[in-house]
């Protein structure tokens, strides 16, 4: 491939791109980082791209779609079948999920071109089995389908960590970038990464409150069994909670905002961490597999949502099945 155009929206998405820039052996790319109006995520990802000397362009494409959904989709449907000859050879794109941002893209793609997706956290275990994908997702991308087979480009890649999951949705393309650390001393650090605690409350379809509760009740357990020296608590990049630093320094723990994503921070570490919690963050999979003796624990709490319960079973199913443990919290 000469030339990409990436499309991101979190630092996990921006490292899996970055990894398939060198996979495909691209020479030329387009950077662009999906700005997020609700916290500073976009400015973590762009911190971690300039660790990168990656260039790249903030754009903040959610105003304009929601101002006029049904107008973005007329003015950019019309490019599916149009004659175009586009400008990149590859989109590379960060989150399925999120049709529009390819969207509005595709036109610049050129005819025998190819649409790659990389991994967005353990929701890509869900997407790979046809699942957590919206009806008016699965249109768009059915009438994406007809226009890049009309135009030759492929639109199944999918460059991922869970290469094992069988689908017949993606033709898989292993990413083997999470390279086992053959270190053997850990830093005696006990890790809590956190997770958004208002979406995720919503669905769990638990009020706010209750759901802070849960996490406290863990993070008590975590400090009155802990063995190590140190506990660190790792917010999510679009957590801003105030409860949760109130909860750290009342239990004497560590709030650490990183400026990159988890597996970035540790990669440049030199022991491995001890032990690692989280919510059933994606991190806790990759932790594990660059850190083999490294104990990592999923801390799963069961709301009210069913619908949110099965996916996040099919999480928890692999996690153990990769030697992740399970502590669960139920709403009983």
């Amino acid at each position: 491939m000469k030339n990409a155009l990436l499309i991101v929206a979190s630092p996990f998405q921006l490292m899996n791109a970055r990894a398939a820039i060198y996979y495909f052996q691209i020479k030329e790319y387009k950077l662009y980082i999906l700005k997020d109006d609700d916290s500073d995520r976009h400015k973590q990802i762009a911190e971690m791209a300039e660790y990168y000397h990656m260039k790249y362009e903030l754009i903040d494409y959610m105003r304009d779609i929601f101002v006029s959904k049904k107008q973005f989709l007329i003015k950019y449907m019309k490019s599916f079948f149009s004659n175009s000859k586009g400008t990149y050879d590859m989109i590379i794109h960060g989150d399925y999920r999120n049709v529009y941002p390819l969207i509005s893209f595709y036109p610049f793609l050129k005819k025998k071109g190819a649409i790659c997706f990389v991994d967005d956290g353990n929701a890509t275990i869900n997407v790979l089995k046809g699942k957590e994908v919206n009806v008016t997702t699965k249109v768009l991308y059915l009438i994406l389908k007809i226009s890049t087979k009309l135009k030759r480009i492929k639109s199944s890649l999918y460059y991922t960590i869970y290469d094992d999951i069988k689908t017949k949705l993606f033709n898989i393309i292993p990413n083997k970038t999470l390279k086992n650390n053959s270190s053997d001393v850990s830093d005696n650090v006990t890790y809590i990464i956190g997770t958004n605690t208002i979406l995720h409350a919503d669905y769990n379809a638990l009020p706010l409150s209750v759901f802070i509760s849960f996490i406290s009740t863990f993070i008590k357990s975590i400090k009155d069994n802990c063995e190590t020296e140190k506990i660190i608590f790792i917010p999510h990049g679009r957590d801003l909670s105030q409860e949760i630093q109130i909860m750290c320094k009342k239990y004497d723990i560590e709030y650490k905002r990183l400026d990159e994503c988890v597996e970035s921070y540790f990669a440049k570490q030199n022991n491995y961490p001890k032990t690692v919690y989280g919510f059933g963050s994606s991190a806790l999979f990759n932790l594990k597999k660059m850190y083999p003796n490294c104990i990592c624990i999923n801390l799963y709490i069961k709301g009210f949502n069913e619908k949110h319960n099965k996916a996040y079973d099919e999480v928890n199913t692999y996690y153990k099945k990769h030697g992740i443990l399970l502590k669960e919290q139920t709403n009983a």
